[in-house]
């Protein structure tokens, strides 16, 4: 009788183990779900925020070829309206910063420093007067020039655009250009 008790016993707790090792078994499973679930959320993160960023950068790229061929505005004193310039930059702060956290974010930290960079010039543009000198203009044009931004905006432009055309191009080939 005792051997009985003990062999109920024993079969009692292999099938307390049993349950234990399937119980951890589909928790492990859930978990491996969960992972591959929240990997694919941030895959289709990633692929927005590229197409956001793809977007916002053409559209810097026809500001910036656009601005060559503005219409000034000059008053009888020789100031320069640029009040619809302000609206632009103003518009366009939001954006940047956007697309510079998620470029740091995507591990992209010379199109982050670019984007700050123009950043600094579009609150400038944006928190500067309305109406200008010809020498405060020529000051921003100045700040351009000589951080290199127009180049700068152009080699990224053009490595989105390439990348947006060939997906398996990686974001090392703009790191290496900047």
């Amino acid at each position: 009788m005792s051997n009985l008790i003990a062999l109920v016993a024993a079969g009692a707790a292999l099938l307390g183990c049993v349950a234990w090792l399937i119980q951890r078994n589909a928790g492990r499973r859930r978990q491996r779900e969960e992972l591959h679930r929240a990997k694919d959320e941030l895959e289709a993160g990633i692929d927005q925020r590229t197409s956001d960023l793809r977007d916002s950068s053409a559209r810097l790229q026809s500001i910036i070829d656009s601005a060559v061929d503005g219409i000034i505005v000059i008053d009888a004193k020789g100031r320069i309206d640029f009040s619809s310039e302000q609206a632009e930059a103003r518009d366009l702060l939001d954006s940047n910063h956007l697309y510079r956290v998620s470029s740091q974010q995507a591990g992209d930290p010379q199109v982050a420093r670019l984007l700050d960079q123009l950043g600094r010039v579009l609150a400038e543009i944006a928190n500067g007067p309305a109406e200008v000198s010809a020498g405060d203009l020529e000051q921003v044009r100045h700040t351009i020039q000589s951080e290199g931004l127009l180049f700068k905006v152009r080699v990224v432009g053009s490595e989105v655009n390439s990348r947006a055309r060939r997906p398996e191009l990686s974001g090392s080939s703009v790191n290496q250009r900047l």
